[in-house]
């Protein structure tokens, strides 16, 4: 699930589905229509999520990472 999988997944700000399998892709837009989005994200947590990461450390930390591999 790359960088932003993690992120969605521990935060809750939404649903991840492997983009490389059509039919997880399909079961997961079932899921959100049935379910609704209440059911894949967490207010509080998306809350803090934006008050704890901002665009630019996002950018610092990807760049880091790349300058250290």
């Amino acid at each position: 699930f790359g960088i932003l999988g993690p992120l969605v997944h521990d935060y809750r700000l939404g649903m991840t589905v492997d983009c490389t399998q059509p039919l997880a892709i399909a079961d997961g837009i079932e899921r959100f229509v049935r379910q609704g989005p209440a059911s894949f994200i967490d207010r509080g947590l998306a809350c803090e999520f934006i008050a704890t990461h901002s665009p630019r450390d996002f950018a610092k930390s990807i760049l880091t990472s790349f300058a250290a591999a």
